[in-house]
């Protein structure tokens, strides 16, 4: 793992504006690298803002077009997302009916107690 380290500490160093820093790719692969070795979170300086700027409008643009690529690329992939999808949905609505029978039943709980205590109340008060 040290070794790993080291090797990503010596291509940040490497790296300046020749080697393309500012591309969404280049950024990408940092990004993975420091997740790789658990550096994750981290800070990214530049003095230029608008250098920070594009950079960060780059990398999300990379980040989406990777994930809509994975998910929707060919057919396939849109398939199993479409199934995926289908699943969650259908897992999303059998636990929202199980939400709210639970709910239902708390509230009938909560009525059938307080009916009984407003008996007890009023039974106590004909005694007196």
């Amino acid at each position: 793992e040290a070794d790993e380290e080291e090797g990503l500490v010596d291509d940040l160093s490497k790296m300046g504006k020749s080697m393309g820093y500012m591309q969404p790719s280049a950024l990408y692969k940092v990004c993975k690298d420091l997740d790789k070795i658990q550096a994750l979170p981290a800070i990214v300086f530049n003095f230029n803002r608008k250098d920070l700027v594009k950079m960060l409008s780059n990398l999300t643009k990379e980040l989406k077009d990777r994930q809509y690529e994975k998910y929707y690329g060919d057919e396939d992939k849109q398939f199993r997302s479409k199934k995926i999808m289908e699943k969650r949905w259908t897992d999303y609505e059998a636990r929202k009916i199980q939400y709210e029978q639970a709910l239902k039943a708390n509230a009938s709980k909560n009525q059938e107690a307080k009916a009984s205590r407003k008996n007890a109340d009023e039974g106590d008060r004909g005694a007196v």
